[in-house]
């Protein structure tokens, strides 16, 4: 009888990749716009390439907060088409498939806020920020149009202490 039940489970094929969760609207990879903020090739391959983002995402505008001192600290503003109340529904599956780990993921009356972390192929730790309403101050790229929802798609380099 032991033998019948380990044969049995032993017969359940198992997958040992990742589940993807379905995303509710189409998506795209955002490394032709983050070549805008990167210079140098300092992010990455990996983070970028695990970095995604809503099709028919528009950059409006970029952040250098870093200004090429200590930690990397960039952002670009992007047109989106998602509602509001959907943005952190694409993100969260998005960034989750291509594994990012949400830190943190809260949606109030005045906006939203979603963040993750990537170990990087440097050694280091990345996080994105992804945030509704962007910051009224960024670098214009291209003048939004008044249809999209602008949201802000911050990345931070976490060096080792």
């Amino acid at each position: 009888m032991i033998g019948m039940t380990v044969g049995a489970i032993m017969a359940v094929p198992t997958s040992s990749s990742p589940t993807n969760l379905p995303l509710p609207y189409p998506e795209m990879p955002a490394t032709s716009y983050l070549n805008q903020i990167t210079s140098g090739g300092f992010l990455p391959a990996n983070v970028a390439k695990a970095t995604f983002i809503p099709a028919s995402s528009k950059l409006i505008g970029v952040e250098n907060f870093d200004q090429g001192a200590g930690a990397f600290d960039r952002g670009l503003i992007l047109e989106v088409s998602i509602p509001p109340a959907k943005l952190n529904s694409f993100f969260v599956p998005a960034l989750g498939n291509r594994g990012w780990k949400i830190l943190t993921n809260t949606t109030s009356n005045s906006g939203s806020n979603l963040i993750a972390r990537i170990a990087g192929s440097d050694g280091n730790f990345w996080e994105i920020g992804i945030k509704n309403p962007p910051p009224s101050s960024y670098e214009t790229v291209s003048p939004p149009t008044p249809k999209g929802l602008l949201i802000e798609l911050r990345i931070l380099q976490n060096q080792p202490q």
